[in-house]
């Protein structure tokens, strides 16, 4: 990649590429593992709740899911036995949550596309601009632009007009308020609306558009378990741009990175990891 190529990120990229730069790189040039039971019930889960939202029954929803169930998958029947049970109760979890939501919280939109290019920085020229070298004798290096973009499970209304991130989640581990609290992908969400994202998918005033935070919703257990994180400042603003810019660099740089962290054991490219016993022969 030339040294000013346009980077784009998704937010669930910039949370990969702050963990370990290595293992973002390497799965996004296809280093993933084959399909699994977790990726099944992501998928149909986010179906499932993306139904809900648009008024689909229960009872048409529970068809749908078997369908796709039906389909050659790879796992073994009792997996796919497992993988049902755990959908039916994702799928109570998600109406639970639906129907406690207050009455004056709507949707606005579910999978909802947002993107946005990251501002340039105060000061810098735009490359080829008539003052672009007038105060130096050096060469304008202009900062790599960046976008984000990414798919928002579910943007709701809040009664203030802001927007709130909603994202599903099918794992059976919960973080801590205060990890969800600094969690990248829902600020990186949040920076998307912050910079304007917001006025694709709504139609009332644009200054409406603003983020008002952002929730994950756990729901394997059968009941949703809610962590939320504020709504993003300017302050907050300012720092996940500087984090979006050094994790654009590190995905378009020559080398990548191994950052030893506690997802090593669950991590699909190990094997090519010079960290990892497994792939210390990648350096040999």
């Amino acid at each position: 990649m030339a040294a000013r190529d346009p980077v784009t990120l998704s937010p669930s990229a910039v949370e990969s590429v702050l963990r370990c730069p290595l293992r973002a790189v390497l799965e996004r040039r296809g280093g993933r593992s084959t399909t699994s039971q977790q990726q099944i019930e992501g998928v149909v889960m986010h179906a499932l709740v993306d139904g809900l939202a648009r008024g689909v029954g229960r009872a048409d929803l529970e068809a749908e899911m078997e369908r796709f169930l039906a389909q050659p998958t790879g796992l073994p029947p009792w997996l796919i036995a497992r993988t049902r049970r755990a959908l039916h109760a994702m799928l109570a979890a998600a109406q639970a949550w639906i129907a406690d939501l207050p009455a004056d919280r709507r949707p606005v939109a579910t999978e909802a596309s947002l993107s946005a290019w990251l501002p340039r920085p105060a000061g810098e020229p735009a490359p080829g601009s008539a003052g672009a070298a007038a105060d130096s004798v050096l060469p304008v290096v202009p900062i790599r632009p960046v976008r984000v973009r990414g798919r928002a499970d579910r943007i709701d209304r809040a009664p203030d007009g802001s927007l709130i991130i909603v994202d599903f989640k099918t794992g059976a581990t919960v973080p801590s308020r205060a990890a969800v609290e600094q969690n990248a992908q829902l600020a990186v969400y949040q920076l998307a609306l912050y910079l304007g994202a917001g006025r694709t998918v709504s139609d009332d005033d644009p200054a409406e558009g603003r983020p008002g935070g952002a929730e994950m919703v756990y729901l394997r257990s059968g009941t949703p378990t809610v962590r939320q994180q504020p709504a993003l400042d300017d302050d907050a603003a300012q720092f996940w741009t500087q984090q979006l810019r050094h994790a654009a660099e590190f995905l378009a740089a020559a080398s990548s990175v191994a950052v030893e962290n506690r997802s090593c054991e669950r991590c699909p490219v190990r094997g090519s990891c010079p960290v990892q016993p497994s792939g210390r022969q990648v350096t040999r």
